[in-house]
């Protein structure tokens, strides 16, 4: 992190920074918040999955934040750790759409990719998906804050308490909708899970660096589980049938 960042305030759970970054492809701007090794590691993760499954989200990055950066969090002589999501340019959905719900829930009906991203915070339980934590520039999504998703208490078949994507466009569905819906969670969506490569987040997360290894080490192997369980994870979030059984 360089010096120069501004303090964002914009309904953030966590204290967060608009600032220069200083990486191996140049200097960035990026959002960085200061938030603790577990929620660091969980960032990067969903944000490096989404990515490679084709989902619209911001690049992450592990920051290192010194004195020299922000003077006033950190003591002279130390540094700490935050994560770091490359600034894409967009606003937040919720200062684009000025509180309306209507045209929000407009909106996101039509986004192309709207089942790809209700069955993606189905798979890392991500019950924190709002308004706030879309970004919309009149044309193009992109998702951001997964800090709460994973969480420790995730096992390979639980539900996330919540899933409002999933829950308000398509619970409410016929049933016919619905088998077009789970349909093509089986048939498009579900096997550009199977080709991901979850050893390699890690890695790409730079766990060991700042987290505790065997700890991110057990996270891929839930979400490894859990891409067997995700069609009937959608099947009880949007209380679709077949043929008579619930699912």
């Amino acid at each position: 992190m360089l010096p120069g960042a501004s303090k964002v305030d914009d309904m953030n759970l966590n204290p967060t920074w608009k600032s220069p970054v200083y990486t191996d492809n140049g200097v960035k701007t990026a959002f960085v918040k200061l938030v603790e090794p577990r929620k660091i590691f969980v960032e990067c993760a969903c944000a490096i999955l989404g990515r490679a499954l084709g989902l619209p989200m911001p690049s992450p990055m592990v920051v290192k934040v010194t004195h020299d950066a922000l003077p006033e969090v950190v003591a002279k002589g130390e540094s700490k750790i935050a994560f770091g999501s490359e600034d894409v340019g967009h606003p937040s959905f919720r200062r684009r759409i000025n509180d309306s719900s209507a045209e929000a829930m407009d909106l996101l009906g039509q986004y192309v990719q709207l089942l790809e991203i209700s069955v993606f915070d189905e798979w890392i339980a991500n019950h924190d998906r709002n308004i706030g934590n879309i970004l919309f520039d009149g044309k193009i999504f992109s998702f951001i804050d997964h800090e709460l998703a994973l969480p420790s208490v995730m096992t390979d078949s639980s539900s996330a308490c919540d899933n409002q994507l999933l829950r308000v466009f398509f619970s409410n569905k016929c049933e016919f909708e619905q088998h077009k819906a789970s349909k093509s969670v089986n048939t498009r969506i579900l096997p550009g899970y199977t080709v991901l490569e979850l050893n390699e987040i890690v890695d790409n997360t730079l766990a060991v660096k700042y987290f505790n290894a065997k700890d991110s080490s057990e996270v891929v192997k839930v979400l490894a589980k859990r891409i067997d369980q995700l069609i009937p994870l959608v099947h009880n979030r949007i209380g679709f049938k077949q043929q008579g059984i619930a699912i």
